[in-house]
């Protein structure tokens, strides 16, 4: 996982593999599997955003029984400026118990539009 820079306002999309420990891509066509991003503003123990693969608004599947899709930001979602800790984790509620398992982490900062006049 990248580090990331996303200006609220603009639409963003940020490519990704969902691998698991020996490099496989995870098939999320298989029972309930879903992998979530989680965005932590700095400071905060909870997440303030949460994207879910499950959600076509999103994320989109280039091909889902290889893990690969991309994350993405709308220009009209309402996110606030500032440093998040990024993280995703893998997750199948039909499980028992409920495993989550940490994919990976990065720094998103989320930043407003410069509107300064040249």
């Amino acid at each position: 996982m990248l580090d990331r820079e996303i200006v609220i306002g603009t639409t963003t999309h940020i490519p990704m593999m969902f691998l698991d420990e020996n490099g496989y891509g995870i098939d999320h066509t298989v029972g309930s599997r879903v992998t979530k991003l989680r965005l932590t503003l700095e400071g905060d123990s909870t997440p303030s955003y949460t994207l879910e693969t499950t959600d076509t608004g999103e994320f989109t599947w280039t091909s889902q029984a290889n893990g690969e899709g991309t994350w993405l930001f709308q220009s009209d979602d309402v996110f606030v400026a500032g440093t998040y800790h990024a993280s995703v984790v893998y997750t199948d509620p039909a499980q028992t118990p409920d495993d989550v398992h940490l994919l990976g982490e990065a720094t998103y900062l989320i930043k407003n539009p410069n509107t300064g006049a040249l």
